[in-house]
């Protein structure tokens, strides 16, 4: 009777010890054979640094010349195939997005725009194409709107200045998304309704103001335009 437990536990044993002697086998691999099967240009795998694919080169180089000595053909059409891969993937590098980390809107706004410019540079570049651009944006729906979101749950100080441009400068970038609502021209039943409804998130003023701006007249037009359109923004649910 204690035979088939004492199988069963060996059994586990085995099978929970598995994932890791694939981890080691994969860790004890060349550098270059390594990158070669992990790398790629999709969000999902590993990203690899410009000095991760010049050290996985180099000990190609040097795994060439060795195979070379042996006389081991086989061998040196397998490293010519990593080293080819590996070359795919360092282009591959230059057109891949990745998600950083964003923990507040401050986060969202630098990254976003981090984004934004090397996306516009890789499509000017002919690199990536706009429908490749649309999709990576994605990435940042989410963050836009919890940011949003958040920014609705609090008041802004009108006479901020600093906090007012921020506002307008995430509001402008998380517009892309096309989330953010506005009951402006909602007139009536409609527009009543909307403002008074408490599940509607809103931005709001924490005081009354006048909109007094100092500066260049045009400047300043344009500034109270924008605010004025944020301060009639909402999230539908």
């Amino acid at each position: 009777m204690r035979f088939f437990p004492h199988i069963f536990l060996c059994l586990a044993a085995l099978l929970i010890g598995a994932p890791a002697q694939a981890d080691d086998l994969s860790d004890k691999q060349p550098s270059f054979t390594r990158i070669a099967g992990k790398c790629g240009g999709d969000a999902s795998m590993p990203s690899y640094s410009s000095a991760d694919y010049a050290k996985a080169m180099a000990d190609a180089a040097k795994a060439i010349k060795s195979a070379t000595k042996e006389g081991s053909r086989a061998r040196i059409t397998a490293i010519q195939n990593s080293v080819a891969r590996l070359k795919e993937c360092m282009d591959e590098e230059t057109r891949k997005f990745i998600l950083p980390s964003i923990n507040n809107c401050a986060d969202f706004l630098n990254e976003y725009n981090s984004f934004s410019a090397r996306a516009d540079l890789l499509m000017r570049t002919g690199k990536i194409t706009a429908e490749d651009r649309a999709r990576a944006r994605e990435m940042f729906r989410k963050p836009a709107m919890d940011c949003v979101r958040h920014m609705m749950t609090m008041c802004i100080d009108p006479t901020n200045t600093r906090t007012v441009d921020f506002v307008i400068n995430v509001m402008k970038a998380a517009a892309e998304f096309e989330f953010i609502l506005s009951y402006g021209r909602k007139t009536g039943l409609e527009g009543l309704l909307i403002t008074k409804d408490p599940s509607k998130p809103k931005m709001t003023f924490c005081t009354d103001t006048d909109y007094a701006c100092r500066g260049d007249k045009a400047a300043c037009n344009r500034r109270i335009n924008q605010i004025k359109a944020i301060m009639q923004t909402y999230l539908d649910g």
